[in-house]
């Protein structure tokens, strides 16, 4: 069942995560024309930033579950 809430806790994260890096000027640290590199970056950054708010989806769940089965 942790399983279920890292995958919608990265789902949520990488949606997040990509939408901030949108809105931010950091393509301009590129040379113009290298889109492919622009957008590998954006990807990686929010899969690591979605694999951040998925385990702490999960590891709040572990948490609760571990508290309400006492």
């Amino acid at each position: 069942m942790g399983d279920y809430f890292y995958f919608g806790g990265l789902i949520i994260g990488f949606m997040w995560t990509f939408s901030s890096l949108q809105s931010t000027n950091l393509s301009s640290l590129f040379k113009k024309g290298h889109v492919w590199q622009i957008r590998s970056i954006y990807t990686i950054l929010s899969l690591l930033g979605g694999h951040v708010v998925g385990v702490i989806f999960e590891r709040i769940f572990l948490m609760l579950t571990g508290v309400f089965s006492l």
